[in-house]
């Protein structure tokens, strides 16, 4: 993992529905930076989601950050507040995870989040630590918490653990299925309980996969940090050749979201983000330069962009 010095923190808020509905070249979104004067936390958000009530949690360096749209209101894990990754159920459980702990928040009866360890239920030797849980997935009724060594997988008040071949770098679920990048096999597709290498991909092993992105034709749009965007078709691993793979390969990617109407938001570690459709062609690019003159920094990782109605 290659870490990367922070000043300041950006929110990219995307106002309007309307507007990725009709993703253009020319126009800017509006875009708010919070200071962190303003909501006085770390200066890493590593995974934004938001609850069926509209407000926003931020998973960040010195905790579980919400926002109603007015208030910030700060939570903490206990021990070590900072916050790696975070997932929303259809319930409103709040599944955090950071290092050597992972559970959720739940609100009480008087609306107030309390946290409750799921980390409790593992059985350690004296000092054992956990690592940090580095990406969370609701899949078939279960939570699958993601460290480098293993995964843990929650059900009905028990755990059971999936151990990485070698040592997972990240995970990501894609149409249902679960992927985990192995740094030695590559792909790892989760299938009943077992991991199975996909062909073709050891290659990206030795490189670290920020995102991966649903394509036509059953195909899979893989980002990595410094080698560019590949496609893959389950037997296959070509390079994307693409305005956008050329922009990515300049700017090394830290992952992005899709968004409506077939389009991908990349994040880059160098220039901005670009939207772009799924044949690569670039449509917007926004960076500090383009948008406005207040100095700001992207997050280590555009987990998400926030789209309010």
């Amino acid at each position: 993992m290659k870490y990367r010095k922070l000043h300041a923190l950006l929110f990219l808020f995307i106002l309007s529905n309307t507007l990725f509905g009709q993703t253009k070249s020319i126009g800017l979104p509006e875009i708010r930076n919070y200071t962190r004067s303003e909501y006085k936390g770390g200066t890493q958000n590593w995974a934004i989601d938001q609850d069926k009530n509209g407000n926003l949690y931020f998973a960040n360096n010195n905790g579980l950050f919400q926002f109603d749209g007015i208030t910030w209101t700060k939570y903490f894990l206990p021990v070590i507040p900072d916050v790696r990754c975070l997932k929303i159920d259809p319930s409103g459980n709040i599944f955090v995870g950071g290092y050597d702990e992972f559970g959720y928040f739940k609100a009480n009866e008087n609306g107030e989040l309390k946290y409750h360890s799921i980390s409790k239920l593992i059985k350690r030797m004296p000092n054992e630590k956990i690592d940090n849980i580095w990406k969370i997935h609701l899949h078939n009724n279960e939570v699958y918490f993601q460290s480098f060594k293993k995964t843990y997988i929650f059900k009905n008040n028990a755990l059971k653990t999936l151990n990485a071949p070698n040592r997972f770098q990240f995970s990501f679920q894609i149409n249902g299925e679960l992927y985990f990048q192995d740094v030695k096999l590559g792909i790892l597709k989760y299938k009943n309980g077992k991991l199975y290498p996909q062909k073709e991909t050891m290659s990206l092993g030795n490189t670290e996969i920020w995102g991966i992105f649903d394509m036509p034709e059953k195909k899979l749009l893989i980002a990595t940090l410094d080698n560019g965007l590949f496609l893959y078709d389950n037997q296959k691993l070509t390079p994307w050749n693409t305005d956008a793979n050329v922009f990515i390969k300049k700017n090394s990617c830290l992952g992005g979201a899709e968004i409506k109407d077939n389009h991908i938001v990349f994040n880059t570690i160098l220039n901005g983000i670009i939207i772009c459709d799924k044949n690569g062609k670039i449509i917007q690019h926004i960076n500090q330069k383009k948008d406005f003159k207040t100095t700001l920094y992207f997050p280590h990782l555009l987990t998400k962009i926030v789209i309010f109605g």
